[in-house]
This record gives structure tokens, C-alpha cells and sequence, in this order.
């Protein structure tokens, strides 16, 4: 009864020279986010909303990233940052078994 997504730069990326690319491009600057996360999951009341909202997440960091999400009701997210944290919203332990 709820949709699930990830998204993240830790499969579909490349390197050129010494920088790290990936596909998740930002529309501000048309290059590859410089986001802290590696990947944001989010559980959301559909398969379209939790796309949006992990890719929002992903975009907007750990610092933002988590915060939105909990502004949306049925919505929650687990994060993986750059760092090896994992970050959650307070109601993203009810998914785990």
C-alpha cells in the first residue's frame, strides 16, 4: 500500500580526470549535483510521490534533504551520506522488520 524509491550516484557515475560525475544533473548549473548523499530512500503513499521526493531529497542534502520529507504526510526517508552516515526520519523505523 505504499510506493518506494531510491535515488543516488552510487551506481550510474564516471570519472574524468580527477572529478567524479553522475547522472543526477542540477538544472541550476547543468552539472552533476554536489549533493553530500550517496543515495535518499523514501517510502511515500505512491511509487511517483516517493520518486519525486527521493530525488528532491538527493538534491537538497542531508541537511534539507531529511526535513522535506517530513513536511509530507505518509512520507519517510533513509539517507546514506558521502561520509558513511545513515540518516532517517523519525518514522522510517516502521518499514524495517
Amino acid at each position: 500500500d505504499r510506493g518506494v524509491a531510491t535515488s543516488g550516484s552510487v551506481k550510474r557515475h564516471w570519472t574524468a580526470g580527477d572529478a567524479r560525475y553522475h547522472h543526477l544533473i542540477d538544472a541550476r548549473d547543468g552539472h552533476s549535483s554536489s549533493s553530500d548523499l550517496l543515495t535518499a530512500t523514501v517510502v511515500a503513499l505512491t511509487a511517483t510521490q516517493a520518486d519525486v521526493l527521493a530525488k528532491t531529497a538527493f538534491f537538497l542534502g542531508s541537511q534539507h534533504g531529511l526535513r522535506m520529507v517530513e513536511r509530507f504526510a505518509g512520507a519517510e526517508c533513509i539517507a546514506v551520506t558521502a561520509r558513511g552516515d545513515v540518516l532517517m526520519t523519525t518514522g522510517m523505523t516502521e518499514y524495517f522488520a
